[in-house]
């Protein structure tokens, strides 16, 4: 019955441990490194990412939401943090500007190739 009840309490304990790391594997997939800027923390190997992984299950364990996590590390680090920043207006020119210069390129190349095919047509 003793092994029983040893058993049990390890079991929980293993359980709870696997939920921890699915969790703080969760967030810190969608923060970025800021050393390596093109990475998650979770993919990264720098001390910086190695830290805020730390810093991740720390509050985990201390029974913040995902949504404090987030809110914690954005006012510490800046919306840059975030893989994925919410729309306000501080980061409305992270939105746009990918999306104007892609439509100044798609008119660049629209002109370039009219006149091409206007040159054509006049020889």
């Amino acid at each position: 019955m003793r092994n029983l009840i040893h058993f049990c309490i390890l079991s929980l304990i293993l359980i709870a441990g696997v939920g921890y790391a699915d969790r703080s594997d969760t967030i810190t997939q969608k923060l970025r490194c800021l050393v390596c800027q093109n990475e998650t923390v979770y993919e990264s190997n720098t001390l910086f990412s190695y830290q805020i992984t730390q810093q991740v299950k720390r509050q985990i364990s201390e029974g913040l939401t995902d949504k404090e996590i987030y809110k914690n590390l954005q006012l510490k680090y800046g919306d840059v943090i975030l893989f994925d920043p919410d729309f306000n207006q501080k980061t409305m020119l992270l939105w746009f500007i990918p999306s104007v210069i892609g439509m100044m390129m798609l008119a660049y190349i629209l002109k370039l190739l009219n006149s091409l095919f206007c040159l054509k047509k006049k020889q």
